[in-house]
């Protein structure tokens, strides 16, 4: 099922979305103008979660298409890092 968030994504953007793991809901956290940039945004966060019930960061293209999420950054053994899917 495509969220309304996932949808009407503006054309040539590239939405970050958080997904609170506890409630399950997706949030916009920003519209970004390159994927680099979302990327960039999208990996920070997931470095920062704490704990495997800490919000995940998605990224998005124009189309609704999933992209990235926390798969994209290692741990510090330098394993991948697997969570929830989209």
């Amino acid at each position: 099922m495509v969220t309304p968030i996932r949808q009407n994504i503006p054309v040539g953007k590239f939405r970050v979305i958080g997904c609170d793991l506890f409630d399950h809901t997706d949030y916009l956290v920003k519209d970004c103008d390159t994927k680099d940039e979302a990327f960039n945004l999208a990996d920070d966060h997931n470095r920062q979660r704490t704990g495997s019930m800490s919000d995940v960061y998605y990224v998005y293209d124009d189309k609704g298409s999933y992209l990235r999420g926390e798969e994209a950054i290692k741990n510090t053994k330098g394993e991948t890092t697997v969570g929830v899917s989209p």
